[in-house]
């Protein structure tokens, strides 16, 4: 499976916040910042995984792609 600028970018922006909760929670030894950030998350990655398919991304993602080259 080829993953699209647009997924990548969905993946790397929640993988930052969930390090960002985890340095809070080493800190706080208060670990419900980490766990209430890990359920809306993994639903951000779901969406880049299954809108995929909306034609209104994939102009979005062309447009860009274009810009790049």
């Amino acid at each position: 499976m080829k993953i699209n600028a647009y997924q990548k970018r969905t993946v790397y922006i929640p993988a930052g916040v969930l390090i960002v909760f985890i340095f809070i929670s080493f800190i706080t030894n208060d670990w419900r910042f980490f766990l209430g950030s890990l359920y809306p998350v993994l639903i951000n990655i779901m969406f880049a995984f299954t809108a995929k398919n909306n034609k209104h991304i994939q102009k979005f993602n062309q447009k860009h792609a274009e810009k790049n080259l």
